[in-house]
This record gives C-alpha cells, sequence and structure tokens, in this order.
C-alpha cells in the first residue's frame, strides 16, 4: 500500500501559520498514525531556496530544488507512518506575482510537478485554503510592504498584479499542470462551524473532530498591518529602512500576537466552564 502524503500548500496569507502552530502543538497521541512536518521541520533548506530566489528578484534554480525535494523524500520514506503531514506555504512562491509578469499560481505549476516526480511511490494530495480574492490580495499586501517590497498605496500596486492572479485562472493552471488531486477549502468551511481554522485539513489527514475541537482556536499570527502602521512601514521603504526597522519589531509583532492568543485561550477556558457549571447546576434541578 502507498503512503499518502498530504500537501498543505497555504496557500500564503489564507491563515497558514496560524495552522502551523497548531500542527507544532499538536499532541503526539493524538495523531500516532499521522507524521507531522510544518514548516521550518525538513522543508528548510528547500524553501529557503524559494526565499533566496524571491528576494534578488530571480527565479529558483529548480534543478537545486528538486535535488531538495529528493532529501525530504528520502526522509519521510523512513517515516513508519502511513500518512504524513507536510505543511509550508513556501514550497513555490515566497512573493505573489514578479516585474516579469510571472505570479505565484504559474510558480506552482513549475515546482509541484517536481514533487510528483520525486515521489511516485507516495499517494500525494495537495490540499490548501482558499479565501475571497480581494480580502487575499490585501493581506498579500501587507505582506509585502511589511517585507519592505513595495511602498506604493494599495490601489497603485494592486493595477500591478497580472490579470491572471486569479482563484479561476490561477487554480485551473495549477491543476493543468499536475496528476495529484488538489483539495481547495474556504478558511470560512471552518470558522463558520465553530472550529479552529485548519479543522478541515486536520480532519482530512485522519484526526477525529472531536480532538481537533480539543485543540481550541488558532492563534492569530502573522496577520496584516494596521493603517497606522501600514503608512510608517511605507515610509521606511521609501527610504531605505524596512531591514532595520522589522529586526527591532518582528519579535515585539509576534510576542504580542502569542500574549493575545493565551488572554483568549484562558478566556475561552473560562467560558466553558461556567457553561459547564451552568449545565450541571440545571441537571441538579431536573434530578430533584
Amino acid at each position: 500500500m502507498k503512503k499518502k502524503i498530504i500537501w498543505h500548500l497555504g496557500f500564503r496569507k489564507t491563515g497558514t501559520t496560524s495552522i502551523q502552530y497548531l500542527l507544532d502543538h499538536l499532541p503526539a497521541e493524538s495523531h500516532p498514525d499521522l507524521f507531522v512536518s510544518p514548516r521550518d521541520h525538513l522543508t528548510r533548506a528547500w524553501r529557503q531556496l524559494i526565499v533566496a530566489a524571491t528576494t534578488t528578484r530571480t527565479r529558483p534554480d529548480l534543478t537545486k530544488v528538486r535535488a531538495e525535494i529528493a532529501k525530504v523524500a528520502a526522509e519521510l520514506r523512513a517515516a513508519p507512518q502511513n500518512t504524513i503531514l507536510v505543511s509550508d506555504e513556501n514550497l513555490f512562491a515566497f512573493s505573489l506575482f514578479a516585474p516579469d509578469g510571472s505570479h505565484f499560481f504559474d510558480w506552482a505549476a513549475e515546482v509541484l510537478p517536481l514533487i510528483e516526480a520525486e515521489f511516485p511511490d507516495f499517494e500525494n494530495v495537495f490540499f490548501a485554503y482558499t479565501r475571497p480574492l480581494e480580502n487575499w490580495l490585501k493581506s498579500s499586501y501587507s505582506q509585502e510592504v511589511k517585507r519592505g517590497r513595495t511602498w506604493r498605496t494599495y490601489e497603485t500596486w494592486r493595477k500591478q498584479v497580472p490579470e491572471s492572479c486569479n482563484w479561476t485562472d490561477g487554480l485551473a493552471t495549477i491543476r493543468a499542470a499536475i496528476r495529484s488531486p488538489l483539495v481547495m477549502i474556504k478558511q470560512t468551511d471552518d470558522l463558520d462551524q465553530g472550529l479552529p481554522l485548519g479543522a478541515g485539513l486536520l480532519e482530512f489527514a485522519g484526526i477525529p473532530r472531536a480532538d481537533v475541537v480539543k485543540l481550541g482556536p488558532a492563534p492569530r499570527l502573522n496577520e496584516g498591518l494596521s493603517s497606522t502602521t501600514m503608512r510608517m512601514f511605507r515610509l521606511f521603504n521609501f527610504i531605505g529602512l524596512n531591514g532595520f526597522i522589522r529586526s527591532v519589531v518582528k519579535r515585539r509583532f509576534r510576542a504580542r500576537e502569542l500574549s493575545r492568543y493565551r488572554e483568549e485561550a484562558l478566556a475561552a477556558d473560562a467560558r466553558t466552564k461556567q457553561l459547564g457549571a451552568a449545565d450541571e447546576a440545571k441537571l441538579k434541578k431536573t434530578e430533584k
């Protein structure tokens, strides 16, 4: 029987960092038959090739990328579990589009077939979340500002986005390039049911919903910038100070996000206990 490998590709700016936080803190006893590799575990060297190419505004050397994919394949063949979940949103792109007009979906169509080529003995499934296009683009723009790649307004930046960089055309481009299934679900498919973002992915990987619910909400990490912070970063980008500023504030941003998450988790736990106490009181009244 072939091992099944689920490639959680993100997509970028669909809550992937938050989902990976849950994967990183998933109790091992809840998934003994599932091998999990969140971002920066097995795929670090591979994603670094993609990130480095984006930083230098070039395309990655696909021969080197395939060599790194082969190393990951060797590691995963040694895993005893029959189901494997790899989560990394930067396996083919670290930006939305390039000056030459190529974009996120084009790059996926280049790299995903290399994964299939190096994992022929696996059942490969590509999995990703989506969100409304304009929200996705605005979040991507915020990320570009945060990383120092633009100082322009959203309206000006939006005009530069290639016309084919949209869900309909983009997903068609990917599906035409691969043989394996591409499973897409909306963020709201999880959230509208009161489930943590990432629940659909975890259930697809075989973790029962009851265990997923116990994880609680995913922390909101790597969120977009506020309008005030956006203006500040655009100014820093214009005068070339983004790298210095990011080195100062990045850890503070993440610490603040995790602190807020812990506060929200404690509040949710307190509400659960209150509801439990209320239900117990009702039960005692009924027994009387």
